[in-house]
């Protein structure tokens, strides 16, 4: 029988019970184990399953600083500019993976995964008015609010067992459901931008 054939059969065996999905079969070298799953060119996806009780304020950009004169009257400050700052939506904490082995590019931190490692360009504009008092100081700043969290990865290729393609390397099918890992960072919750006063 045909190492295709049964790459067939398997695959139409897998989807009956409902654990292949949109993915198409990938021919990979055997890194893992038969039984283990592997991260390789399909997307895993970070599921948290705790969290803090509090965020933080995680200050990624100041701007220039202002003084109001104690010698005169109240000011009136405005920063009339914009600011681009990129920063990263999850920072800190850590990846485990486990024994999953990694196929294909380098995983760093959250590049597993996109929604968990996207690096941001923010772009936001100042330019409203703030009174501020004799011997104050104003500053703008953007502020990201990060929470800290933890949980697990889920999705995986799985080998398909007894299946061989050309290059010597088995047969995967893409398994949604596998759960492996567990990661840990301070996640990006909202963010927004004011005139720091002191």
């Amino acid at each position: 029988m045909s190492s295709r054939l049964i790459r067939n059969l398997a695959t139409l065996a897998l989807a009956s019970m409902g654990v292949v999905n949109a993915h198409a079969d990938e021919c990979l070298m055997d890194w893992a184990t038969h039984e283990a799953p592997v991260v390789g060119k399909s997307d895993s996806w970070a599921i948290a399953v705790t969290q803090a009780a509090n965020t933080w304020e995680d200050w990624i950009w100041r701007g220039p600083t202002f003084y109001c004169n104690p010698a005169g009257g109240e000011c009136t400050y405005s920063w009339s500019n914009s600011n681009t700052a990129g920063y990263t939506w999850a920072v800190g904490g850590s990846i485990e993976l486990g024994k999953v082995p990694l196929i294909g590019s380098l995983v760093d931190g959250f590049e597993l995964n996109g929604s968990y490692s996207r690096t941001k360009s923010w772009t936001e504009t100042f330019g409203w008015s703030q009174v501020i008092h004799r011997g104050q100081h104003a500053q703008p700043v953007q502020v990201v609010v990060r929470r800290w969290k933890h949980g697990y990865f889920r999705g995986a290729d799985r080998i398909i067992p007894n299946s061989n393609c050309s290059d010597g390397g088995s047969w995967y099918y893409w398994d949604g459901s596998a759960r492996f890992g567990s990661w840990s960072a301070n996640v990006e919750q909202s963010r927004y931008v004011k005139y720091h006063i002191w």
